[in-house]
């Protein structure tokens, strides 16, 4: 039908490399730098919900960091998605569970089946996995 080749025609027209850029060029609390190595064009659902994932970082990033930097990279595996986000905020090391920045963060990724790790040893590091579809 005309409505959903239309809507098709929108979902397609979201280009997440596009979406990051303006997220990090926008971002004014520290350096950000992106590093973007997908090839494949991701299922819109993956593209949504890594745009808000990054918003929400980038968000926690000034509530709760020192940083002076942040990196977020994205590659693409033959099986799987990577997204790394990682500064180098150095201050007093905070509960990583129940802040609700990142319990939205772990509800995203684990609604596409993904995996999310935190890690605060140095810095902070947001490492997600997102399977491509059918290739489990």
């Amino acid at each position: 039908s005309i409505r959903s080749s239309i809507h098709n025609l929108h979902e397609d027209s979201i280009d997440l490399y596009v979406q990051l850029s303006k997220l990090i060029n926008e971002f004014k609390f520290c350096k950000a730098t992106l590093n973007y190595e997908f090839s494949s064009n991701p299922d819109v659902k993956i593209k949504y919900a890594v745009i808000a994932i990054v918003k929400e970082a980038l968000s926690n990033i000034i509530k709760h960091s020192n940083a002076t930097t942040v990196t977020v990279s994205l590659y693409e595996h033959p099986k799987l998605y990577q997204v790394i986000i990682l500064d180098d905020g150095s201050k007093k090391k905070t509960s990583m569970d129940g802040g609700m920045g990142l319990q939205s963060i772990e509800k995203r990724v684990n609604s596409l089946n993904g995996i999310v790790n935190f890690d605060n040893s140095k810095g902070f590091k947001i490492f997600i996995s997102i399977m491509k579809e059918g290739k489990l």
